[in-house]
């Protein structure tokens, strides 16, 4: 198809060029025990375009660190939340890190330094109460079909023992 002819849809630029169709706040969990938390943080925003993502495990784990910055600087991604239960051994920092160097806002909470559930989604809903009109103003731009970006992960290599 040649760019006479091309599709023009509306996007939004992100700081590394790409562009997203969407500008979604994930509401990510980085341990299961922080899965309810979570939950009902980004449920009170059901009509929004806030989504709940998450990782189940509680050790450290490469292959998930690697899937969660991939997921939460996702061109469609504006902003995320990260909810840790504070004792769990996913690296929250360096996912933390890796979502602001991608020029996103991002805020960590910890359900064990918010003081508990109640006190973590409260705090949850606040930050995203405050992120979510400046994700809102957010201008589109022109975005050709060619510049969509699929959700696409090579699986986990597989380890051989013997």
């Amino acid at each position: 198809m040649n760019d006479s002819h091309a599709t023009v849809l509306r996007g939004f630029a992100r700081d590394d060029g790409r562009k997203g169709i969407r500008n979604v706040l994930v509401v990510a969990y980085l341990v299961e025990c922080a899965h309810h938390v979570a939950r009902e943080i980004a449920y009170a925003y059901r009509d929004r375009d806030v989504h709940l993502i998450g990782f189940p495990g509680c050790y450290p784990n490469d292959y998930s660190l690697t899937m969660m910055e991939k997921l939460c600087t996702h061109p469609n991604v504006g902003a995320a939340l990260l909810v840790s239960l504070g004792c769990e051994g996913f690296n929250k920092r360096e996912l933390a890190r890796t979502i602001e160097a991608s020029g996103r806002p991002v805020a960590t909470i910890g359900i064990q330094d918010t003081g508990g559930t109640r006190s973590t989604i409260a705090a949850g809903k606040a930050w995203i109460d405050a992120t979510l009109p400046a994700l809102d103003a957010q201008a589109s731009v022109p975005m050709q079909l060619s510049e969509l970006s699929s959700a696409r992960f090579a699986a986990a290599p597989t380890r051989r023992r013997g």
